[in-house]
């Protein structure tokens, strides 16, 4: 649970910043599994993709925010809404950047000897070097130990996916006037630091399994 508390802190302060953390990436650098004339405009799409998922985060700690202080019987629904509608776009957009990425990957087929890096490396010693979740770090191991980064790619869209449909569960519920909740809301951000766990991994990983860092 500690840990848990840990992470979500993380979570919500790299939401908040504005500055640029080259450290802290969403299922990048993996673009060198695939041929080079498409690996630029793959990253490209990630890179995208992890930036409107991020402008996401944002309005999510925003909503929460409103919530938290609702507690002083100051909620205002309405900024409120507005926050889960902006969340909402922000990942639709963020799903097809992913989705885009996952096509051109197929269509440009994989390098396999760049794969095998990913293939070879140690994800459990990672895990434990690093003190990462080893239950996140067991499904990133289960992509791309096998070079399965479409895969991956594809689970994030999927990911994103079931965070919209509980934010279009939860903006159902503001619109009616109804205030969600609060193990709703928990699941939210428990999942919400999942996926981005998951894609944190997957850049640690794969940064760190071709040398990168």
């Amino acid at each position: 649970m500690k840990q848990y508390i840990k992470i979500i802190m993380l979570v919500t302060i790299v939401a908040g910043l504005n500055i640029n953390l080259g450290a802290f990436h969403f299922a990048n650098d993996m673009c060198g599994s695939f041929d080079e004339i498409y690996s630029a405009s793959i990253e490209g799409y990630v890179i995208d993709g992890a930036s409107l998922y991020f402008q996401a985060s944002s309005d999510l700690m925003s909503f929460y925010h409103e919530s938290e202080i609702g507690g002083k019987g100051i909620y205002n629904s309405e900024q409120a809404l507005a926050y889960v509608n902006s969340a909402i776009d922000h990942l639709n957009h963020s799903k097809a950047r992913y989705l885009e990425a996952a096509l051109l990957g197929t269509t440009a087929g994989y390098d396999e000897e760049r794969c095998r890096c990913l293939k070879e490396f140690g994800y459990d010693n990672f895990a434990l070097q690093r003190g990462l979740m080893v239950t996140v770090m067991g499904k990133v191991k289960g992509y791309l130990s096998k070079g399965n980064v479409i895969g991956l790619y594809n689970k994030i869209a999927s990911d994103i996916d079931d965070l919209t449909v509980r934010l279009n569960n939860i903006k159902a519920q503001l619109e009616s006037g109804t205030a969600p909740q609060m193990p709703e809301l928990w699941e939210l951000l428990q999942k919400f630091t999942e996926t981005t766990l998951f894609g944190n991994y997957a850049t640690m990983s794969g940064q760190t399994a071709f040398g990168y860092y």
